[in-house]
């Protein structure tokens, strides 16, 4: 058994693009699982607005052998009088390409029946994915598609590059001028360095030491956390806003919040306007005081550390 690992990685998708496309991959990739005969255990789903990702834990490293009984004719008609194959008998016998020896007679509903026991010899499971993994990643769709120089795969952004492993092993994979290999990419402007992806179960800590919480549940989190620390540390209440909080998530890879100020006079102004203007087009969460009354203050989300923050 070993551990699967496929990243896909973008330019930043639009972060209302990021978790129904995480869904949908993790989905596909565990149906051709299933459709490959290859059995696994846990299974992990990632996704930030640069990548999307699958983590599969103890996938077998062959499919299951495969024992079929496929039923033809039933015996009065495969057979004559004299016990010879009849046309009928003959025509399921090519249809399956067997050969006559092979042929049994077994009981079905009360009647008798010809019958073909085929076993057919599981395969590598890496051989079994490629194929699955490049049939995945095309039927990816996204509400809104676009084509980028002469390739004819469709994506929301443009596709960069693609890990798939099996354990310690590449999968091969190509689609359109993508292969498939080990190598990742960190936070764009904190570690855009290569990263080399030795093996999957490696994958969520190494990519935190270059700056990306690949975990969206742990990135929401991270946020929260630090949004009401803020708050609390400048006096203020926050509106919980599940849509704004879900729609930050998936614009950052690696998020510090930070406190802002705007003039007290902005105050006149109705504080619907404002709310709408602060989480509408900036991202921000307004910050009330004990009574509700709006503050000249917003906490935001940076996608990256805390340098420079003032």
């Amino acid at each position: 058994m070993q551990d699967f690992l496929l990243e896909l990685g973008f330019e930043e998708l639009p972060a209302r693009f990021v978790l129904e496309a995480s869904r949908q991959l993790t989905a596909a990739v565990v149906k051709e699982l299933k459709e490959g005969r290859l059995k696994h255990g846990e299974v992990r789903s990632f996704s930030t607005p640069r990548r999307l990702a699958v983590l599969i834990r103890d996938v077998v490293s062959k499919q299951a052998d495969l024992i079929e009984e496929i039923k033809g004719p039933p015996k009065s008609m495969a057979y004559d009088h004299r016990g010879n194959l009849t046309k009928a008998g003959k025509g399921f016998l090519r249809s399956q390409g067997a050969a006559q020896e092979t042929l049994e007679i077994k009981e079905f509903q009360g009647s008798e029946y010809i019958f073909i026991r085929r076993e057919t010899r599981g395969e590598a499971a890496v051989q079994i994915l490629k194929p699955a993994l490049e049939k995945v990643i095309r039927n990816l769709s996204f509400p809104k598609n676009m084509r980028w120089g002469d390739y004819e795969l469709r994506y929301a952004r443009p596709l960069r590059w693609i890990v798939a492993l099996f354990g310690p092993e590449t999968i091969p994979v190509q689609v359109g001028a993508v292969n498939g290999g080990r190598i990742s990419s960190g936070h764009r402007q904190l570690s855009p360095e290569p990263i080399e992806i030795k093996r999957p179960g490696e994958y969520v800590s190494l990519l935190k030491e270059h700056y990306v919480l690949v975990d969206a549940a742990e990135r929401q989190n991270t946020i929260w956390n630090q949004i009401e620390h803020l708050a609390q540390k400048n006096k203020g209440r926050l509106r919980k806003d599940k849509r704004l909080l879900e729609e930050v998530t998936n614009l950052v890879e690696y998020p510090t919040a930070f406190c802002g100020e705007f003039s007290q006079d902005y105050l006149e102004v109705p504080a619907e306007v404002l709310i709408t203007a602060m989480k509408g087009h900036q991202r921000y969460f307004p910050l009330e005081d004990e009574t509700g009354e709006l503050l000249p203050k917003f906490i935001g989300v940076r996608n990256g550390a805390d340098n420079h923050l003032k």
